[in-house]
């Protein structure tokens, strides 16, 4: 689900240090696309895990279904 988006960041970012090459330019990689990859690879993280327990969860209720 995160994958396009990481892809997208990942591009602009690569993009943008090939032509801004300064102090300007590691300021923005430092505030910008640093924090926002990282804040992505933990939301994907926890989206991954949620969908794990969704599973979880699903299987329990069929197992209660079928004691029912």
């Amino acid at each position: 689900m995160f994958e396009e988006t990481i892809n997208s960041l990942r591009h602009s970012r690569s993009s943008f240090e090939d032509k801004v090459q300064d102090s300007f330019g590691r300021s923005i990689n430092d505030k910008v696309f640093d924090p926002t990859d990282n804040e992505l690879g933990r939301l994907e993280g926890a989206y991954t895990e949620a969908e794990v327990k969704k599973r979880e969860i699903n299987a329990i209720t069929m197992e209660l279904r079928t004691i029912l």
